[in-house]
């Protein structure tokens, strides 16, 4: 799953924990604008972080990466 940290309506923590509980498996990719904040992302174990903007290959890159340690498990 990608999702944005903040968006209109609700944010991405609240839709990873309930796509996780239904799911836990699931991959999270969180991508935000928001600069100088910190985001605690401990409560999703596995979960990655990527800062708005960022190119195709970086995003890729991140993906490929959580792909190949969810086929290693």
């Amino acid at each position: 799953m990608i999702t944005d940290l903040m968006m209109p309506g609700g944010n991405g923590r609240a839709l990873a924990s309930r796509l996780r509980a239904a799911h836990p498996m699931v991959q999270v990719l969180f991508i935000s604008g928001y600069y100088g904040e910190s985001f605690d992302l401990s409560e999703f174990p596995g979960a990655r972080f990527l800062q708005k903007p960022f190119g195709l290959d970086e995003l890729h890159h991140v993906v490929a990466e959580m792909l190949a340690e969810l086929t290693a498990k």
